[in-house]
Formats: C-alpha cells, sequence, structure tokens
C-alpha cells in the first residue's frame, strides 16, 4: 500500500498533498496542462493509463493554498513486472537490463508552474522529496526520474546517475536518471530540507 498522507517539505510554505479525490485528481491534470502549455507542449496529453495503476499516485504541491506543482509516484516491488511503470514505454529495454531484480521508485510527469528562477528550483525540490520519501518509506534501493535534458543538472546534484541517454519521451527529450538510494541516503538525510522527511516519514504531517 503506497504512503499517501501530506508530506513536510522543509520549507514552512510548501506541503506535499496526495491526490485521492476526484477534485484533487482535476487539479492534477489542470496543473500539467498549465505547465505543458507554457512549455510549448500543448499536444501532450495531461493523462494516462498509469494514473490510475494501483501502484502510483499523484502528489500535488501547494503553496499557501494554490497548487502550484505536480509530480507522480510509481512503486515496483520486486514481485511486480518491470514494466509496471510509466518510464517503461520508452526505457523498457533498460529497466529489463539493469533493474528487472530491483525495487524501485520512479517520478513522472513531474511539472512545477514557474515563477522566479529560485522559486521553480525550490518547488522542484519539494515536489522531488514524494519520490525520495516513497523509495525510503517502501524499501526500494532506486529512485528513477525520465527528466528532460535541461534539468538534469539539479538531479546529479543529489546523486542521480544516467541509465539511458537522451531519446523522445511525450512529445520532447528525456534521458534516464537513477538514483541508489543505499549509497546517498545519508547525504540526503543530511541535507536541510531533504532530512525532515526521513525524520518525520513515518508520521503524518499535521
Amino acid at each position: 500500500m503506497l504512503q499517501t498522507f501530506s508530506l513536510p517539505t522543509g520549507w514552512p510554505d510548501l506541503r506535499n498533498v496526495p491526490a485521492l479525490t476526484d477534485s484533487l485528481r482535476r487539479e492534477v491534470i489542470a496543473v500539467r496542462t498549465a505547465v505543458y502549455d507554457a512549455n510549448h507542449l500543448s499536444n501532450v496529453s495531461p493523462d494516462d493509463e498509469f494514473d490510475d495503476a494501483p501502484n502510483t499516485v499523484s502528489f500535488l504541491l501547494r503553496e499557501r493554498g494554490h497548487s502550484v506543482g505536480t509530480v507522480r509516484v510509481s512503486v515496483r516491488q520486486l514481485n511486480d513486472p518491470v514494466d509496471s511503470t510509466p518510464c517503461s514505454r520508452v526505457f523498457g529495454a533498460e529497466l529489463a537490463k539493469s533493474f528487472r531484480l530491483a525495487s524501485f521508485v520512479e517520478m513522472s510527469r513531474l511539472a512545477i508552474l514557474p515563477r522566479g528562477p529560485g522559486d521553480s528550483t525550490k518547488r522542484y525540490l519539494a515536489a522531488m522529496q514524494n519520490g525520495i520519501a516513497a523509495a525510503d518509506g517502501h524499501d526500494c534501493r532506486y529512485v528513477l526520474a525520465p527528466t528532460r535534458t535541461g534539468h538534469s543538472r539539479i538531479y546529479f546534484g543529489m546523486g542521480f546517475f544516467e541509465v539511458a541517454p537522451a531519446r523522445a519521451y511525450l512529445h520532447t527529450t528525456c534521458c534516464l536518471l537513477a538514483l541508489d538510494l543505499p549509497r546517498h541516503r545519508h547525504s540526503l538525510q543530511a541535507h536541510a530540507r531533504f532530512g525532515a522527511l526521513f525524520a518525520n516519514r513515518n508520521c503524518p504531517a499535521a
């Protein structure tokens, strides 16, 4: 069962909220659509069949009560098919080769409404925490992220490495990145923002 409580972010004005109701799911689609339109990706469908998968939940990033971002988190345990997460559609060969015998979390459909450069980075990191927390909470070794090539740098700074080079993905270009969580867990725990997740992952936020 996926952990689906609201997660602390380390920023008092930001909160991650699981989209467990129809109205919150509609907000997820609205945020995705707004972000795709802003990035000239209006031809990308804002939803797909993975949104309703039992191993998947989407989160909304809330800032002072307003939804400013979203990310979808899928958990693959060892008894699940290796192609049970969204990136298998494009990176199936890499999943079969490198992660067939590994549990992992995939972060997909990460969409952040733009504001100032600093605010965008903060929102980006806050939304990504859902994937880190899910991997930690479900004892998954890896966190996978299909990532637009221009956004890879922020992942590399957290310890992600490239699994597959860039290729066409959702009408844009993405590479597949992975984080070995046990290897980097200590540094993430020491992080001023991510450390709060590990300290509180078994306690719902107030």
